[in-house]
Parts: C-alpha cells; sequence; structure tokens
C-alpha cells in the first residue's frame, strides 16, 4: 500500500486537541450549572431559626460559665475565678459544643485575654461596628448573623457586655487585687482585657453553623 494514502499526523493531532478542549469546555459548563444551585443567602425562615438556636446555645455557654465563676468568687475570691477562666471556661465551651451537631460556640474579643479568643477578619468587623455604636451612645444590637455563601456557613454574634462582678479581673489595672495581676502575668503574659468599665462591650459569643445543621439542613 502506497504511503500517500496514510493521513497526515499533524490533522489527526489538531482534531484530537479540538476534541479534547471541547469536552473540557463542556465538563467546565456542566460543573458551572451544577454550582448555580448553591445558596447564596439565607432564608428568612433559616435566619428565624438560627437566631433562636444561636440564642439559646450562647446562653447555655453564659448561664454553665456563670454558674462556675459565682461559685468560684463566693469560695476563692477573684483569684479563683480568674483560675476557672483559665482552666475551665476554653473545655466549658467545647463542651457546650458537642452537646449541638454540627454547631460550635467560642467567645471573642478585640480585647482578648485568652490568644484563642483572638478575632478573625469578620469577628473584627462586627466588634469594631459595635463598639462605634456603642461610642456613639447606642444601643447595641441583640444579635448579628453573617452568612458565606462559599462554604455555607453561618454564624450568630451575640454582644457580651461588662457586668459589676466582671471588673475583679477586668477593670482598671491599676486597682485590681495582687493575686489577680498575679494570676494574669502567670497565665496571661500577653493580655489586653483590662480597664473596662461596667456595661463596656467585652466581645461576643460566637455560634458557628456548619452545613447540614439543623437549620441549614432544609430549604423553603
Amino acid at each position: 500500500m502506497s504511503g500517500r494514502n496514510l493521513p497526515h499526523p499533524r490533522p489527526m493531532k489538531m482534531l484530537l486537541r479540538t476534541f479534547l478542549v471541547g469536552l473540557y469546555a463542556l465538563l467546565a459548563a456542566s460543573c458551572s450549572e451544577s454550582g448555580s444551585d448553591s445558596k447564596s443567602e439565607l432564608s428568612e425562615s433559616e435566619k428565624a431559626e438560627i437566631s433562636a438556636e444561636g440564642a439559646a446555645v450562647a446562653k447555655s455557654l453564659m448561664m454553665t460559665l456563670s454558674t462556675q465563676l459565682k461559685s468560684a468568687m463566693e469560695s476563692g475570691g477573684p483569684e479563683a475565678a480568674m483560675g476557672v477562666c483559665a482552666s475551665v471556661a476554653q473545655p466549658m465551651t467545647g463542651s457546650v459544643s458537642e452537646q449541638h451537631e454540627k454547631i460550635s460556640v467560642s467567645r471573642v474579643s478585640l480585647k482578648n485575654r485568652n490568644p484563642k479568643n483572638a478575632p478573625d477578619p469578620v469577628d473584627s468587623e462586627i466588634l469594631e461596628n459595635w463598639q462605634a455604636i456603642a461610642d456613639a451612645g447606642e444601643s447595641l444590637p441583640e444579635s448579628e448573623i453573617r452568612f458565606d455563601a462559599e462554604t455555607g456557613q453561618a454564624v450568630f454574634y451575640k454582644p457580651i457586655q461588662i457586668q459589676a462582678v466582671c471588673l475583679n479581673c477586668h477593670g482598671d489595672k491599676e486597682a485590681l487585687k495582687p493575686g489577680v495581676t498575679a494570676v494574669l502575668n502567670e497565665k496571661y503574659p500577653d493580655d489586653k482585657a483590662t480597664g473596662y468599665k461596667e456595661g463596656d462591650l467585652r466581645g461576643a459569643f460566637r455560634v458557628v453553623f456548619e452545613p447540614g445543621s439543623k437549620p441549614l439542613s432544609h430549604t423553603e
């Protein structure tokens, strides 16, 4: 057979390349269409459920912490309460989180004491906005919800304000008892959480709802 009748290899390569490019474009379009159904915002019913559930989780943590701190204050004063914050508060936060499927709770503050409570950029934005509201003499919002369309994660924030009893460990640094100062120096050498007055914004309870958690497991 004469070699003149065989197809030239270059046109075959070009044909194969064109086919592959077309296949890639088709697959990309298919992926884009399948992703178009992803949620871009929360429904009103989801917002309401997240607000209710978030408030309940935050209250649970607040009550648990308050009970432990009150007991420590009565038995050993502010120094003992500081011990609760140093060794119990963080595990307690994890324990409350474990009671709720795909929901976690933590505390964040611009003036954090524990490094684990340092805010991320979104936390900081919210806390800075709230601080501006407080500085203007206006009432803080009851809560705020943020939704990340890319991850499908919703976050509920509730303000934490300084109570009179909190000033034993978070008030004017010069007025703190020597025992409290000693604990701060030992446990939190980089502490930022002093100088508060009653009613000041301390930070926020942060309740994270992962995709598939009860409030995010249904659609309207």
